[in-house]
């Protein structure tokens, strides 16, 4: 589990550090010269609403699945979440603001992450109801208004490895 955590910081930082990297943004040239330098051309949307941006998507997934940290049935999930969220989004015809849904981390589901040092609070989580060979652990992060926050991994042997299963906070 440090090993998961350690390669997802550094993955967080260098690629996954926004909350709206698979959505097209539209653009209404009213945008400030700060807001479009942080929209990649890959990110403008090719109609007036924001859109899902399926071939970033594709590549997210393939990253987290490529990382063999995360088991089938978790990848399968998030697929399917955002897809659902994504013909949401588009069937709303959302032209700005927060995303619901898409405002915060995909797997950590917050918008601050963890530091490297943090990593040496992880323990052993005694879950009831774990489903036999699934293990859980905890990284409590108590924080300013946020006394009981935490972050609890469920991981269970995939392929010979132990992978994350799924991920859920505490407050």
């Amino acid at each position: 589990m440090q090993g998961f955590l350690r390669w997802y910081h550094r993955r967080y930082n260098a690629e996954f550090d926004t909350t709206t990297d698979f959505i097209n943004m539209p653009l209404t040239g009213e945008e400030d010269a700060a807001t479009l330098a942080k929209i990649p051309r890959s990110n403008v949307s090719s109609t007036k609403y924001m859109q899902l941006n399926r071939p970033k998507l594709a590549v997210y997934l393939d990253t987290l699945r490529r990382s063999g940290y995360f088991s089938a049935s978790y990848l399968a999930t998030k697929r399917a979440s955002i897809l659902e969220r994504g013909q949401e989004l588009e069937a709303e015809k959302v032209t700005e603001g927060l995303l619901e849904g898409f405002d915060s981390d995909e797997v950590m589901h917050t918008q601050d992450l963890y530091q490297l040092d943090d990593i040496s609070k992880l323990t052993a989580y005694q879950a009831t109801g774990l489903k036999p060979g699934t293990q859980a652990y905890r990284l409590a992060l108590p924080s300013e208004g946020e006394e009981n926050f935490s972050w609890i991994f469920y991981v269970k042997q995939e392929s010979g490895r132990c992978v994350v299963d799924s991920v859920r906070t505490t407050e």
